[in-house]
């Protein structure tokens, strides 16, 4: 989804209300791409939103697994995103936007447009420092 407005008001990261007046949706097939190398394979990269954009569908919290050393996201929205690599069993976790803005401060800071297509190499968050994060949420 590119664009939401409903006449002059752009809705597109807010959460929308079905208006009494006319709505228009701008679809696009344009999504950005995210892609790169990592220090080993099976790994976990995880990419979040930065600010966190609830209002918006597809402006969440993505996840993939390295296939080798090498990850490819398709068909992000154009905004601000922090990505990491994260070695752990304990995925669940990673889908929480509180626990991972923990993270931020070390995550690579990327923006993306319609159309981006971006190589980065996601930081490695030490297995240590994930743990540490882990246990205060028990």
């Amino acid at each position: 989804m590119k664009s939401v407005r409903v006449e002059n008001d752009d809705l597109t990261h807010a959460p929308i209300r079905i208006p009494s007046g006319p709505l228009t949706v701008v679809i696009s097939t344009k999504g950005a791409e995210v892609g790169g190398t990592l220090p080993r394979d099976g790994l976990s990269v995880v990419l979040w939103p930065e600010p966190e954009n609830p209002g918006h569908p597809l402006h969440g919290i993505r996840m993939v697994n390295s296939k080798g050393s090498a990850f490819l996201m398709r068909g992000l929205p154009p905004g601000t995103y922090r990505v990491a690599a994260f070695d752990t069993s304990e995925t669940g976790v990673l889908w929480n936007y509180a626990f991972l803005n923990s993270f931020s401060g070390e995550a690579t800071r990327i923006e993306v447009n319609e159309g981006t297509k971006l190589k980065t190499e996601p930081r490695l968050i030490p297995t240590e420092r994930f743990n540490s994060e882990f246990k205060k949420l028990r």
